[in-house]
């Protein structure tokens, strides 16, 4: 890294911060299983799997 200072996150931001892609997709249940796949693509997937 360049050890450049980067711009302090807005509290209303920081709960995207552990979620893949921020939560670009939204909330339902397809776009929950879409990040879930994208975050990972060289697993195997069963229905049971990406049940939460």
């Amino acid at each position: 890294m360049s050890g450049k200072k980067l711009p302090k996150l807005p509290e209303e931001l920081e709960e995207y911060l552990n979620k893949p892609y921020g939560g670009l997709f939204g909330n339902t249940v397809l776009a929950q299983v879409v990040e879930e796949i994208i975050a990972d693509p060289t697993m195997d997937y069963r229905p049971g799997t990406l049940r939460r």
